[in-house]
């Protein structure tokens, strides 16, 4: 989050040279572990506290106070459902085993079309996590 606290300051010396400017919009794009057992959560308490004491200082430095904007993108919702699905069929073909569900691919597209991790849990083993 570093890198995005120092993208937060050169913004806003930026911002200075224009002092008309009545809302800056940070972007967003906050990041969502894809997998687990390789990626960490966002510190977003971290990252909130030196994003919060960055834009005070620049403020009273500054003698602006400008609307500020964040879009968290997806960080919001990422993880706040899931694809539930039934095995209904296995078959081992060429010594590859085939799991056939009831879900659709357009679900799964992803991994397919550029490799990307989508995180699979057997639901009757969640007690275990």
């Amino acid at each position: 989050y570093q890198r995005r606290v120092h993208g937060v300051l050169e913004l806003l010396e930026l911002v200075k040279q224009y002092p008309t400017i009545e809302t800056i919009d940070f972007g967003g794009g906050f990041g969502i572990p894809y997998n687990r057992d390789t990626e960490t959560n966002f510190p977003l308490k971290d990252y909130a506290k030196q994003f919060t004491a960055t834009l005070e200082n620049w403020m009273k430095e500054t003698g602006r106070a400008p609307t500020f904007a964040i879009q968290p993108g997806r960080f919001l919702i990422a993880e706040s459902g899931v694809c539930l699905t039934t095995v209904e069929s296995t078959k081992v073909n060429g010594g590859i085993r085939f799991v056939g569900t009831d879900l659709g691919f357009n679900f799964l597209v992803r991994p397919e079309m550029y490799g990307a991790y989508h995180e699979i849990v057997h639901a009757s083993q969640t007690n275990e996590q």
